[in-house]
């Protein structure tokens, strides 16, 4: 019988690399901690003075970065609300053309031919006219005026009644 075995396959090389390190390195490290400097008057003015304005400069930026943030965020709110304003308005416009199409079809339908016909034929008692009763009239001689003459019944005109005083004076 025979057995086996995993000479075939080497799997020591898939396995992680011990890295061994070397016995003889072992310092110590020493920190030695210095005492601080004696500073004089003007130098400790100088560093509270710079420490204050990097403070102020520290305190603006963060002021500054905060009111831009506060500005976009406002903004974006006002966008918004201008949006869902916009969208109310249009939905409103909406349902105003939805109405005045009704009432156009609804005028429509009062306003019809045959409406119109049978209110003048049951309420206002018309008749529709035949053609037999239409009478046309031909204009295409052009116009004429016709003036009546006087027969001298005392109605004499302006000028004729001149002409009878001048014939009288001289």
């Amino acid at each position: 019988m025979q057995t086996q075995s995993s000479s075939a396959y080497d799997f020591s090389r898939f396995e992680p690399k011990r890295v061994q390190q070397p016995v003889h390195q072992t310092e110590e490290r020493n920190i030695k901690l210095l005492p601080p400097k004696k500073k004089s008057a003007k130098q400790a003015k100088m560093e509270a003075t710079q420490t204050a304005y990097k403070t102020i400069k520290i305190f603006l930026l963060t002021t500054a970065f905060v009111s831009v943030l506060a500005a976009q965020i406002y903004s974006t709110v006002k966008l918004d609300e201008i949006n869902h304003e916009i969208t109310k308005v249009e939905n409103n416009m909406a349902v105003a053309v939805s109405e005045n199409t009704r009432l156009n079809m609804e005028l429509d339908s009062l306003v019809g031919l045959t409406k119109v016909e049978d209110y003048a034929v049951n309420k206002l008692g018309m008749v529709k006219q035949e053609n037999y009763k239409v009478e046309y009239i031909d204009l295409s001689q052009g116009d004429r005026v016709v003036l009546s003459q006087a027969k001298g019944d005392g109605n004499d005109s302006v000028k004729t009644k001149f002409q009878k005083l001048l014939a009288y004076i001289f």
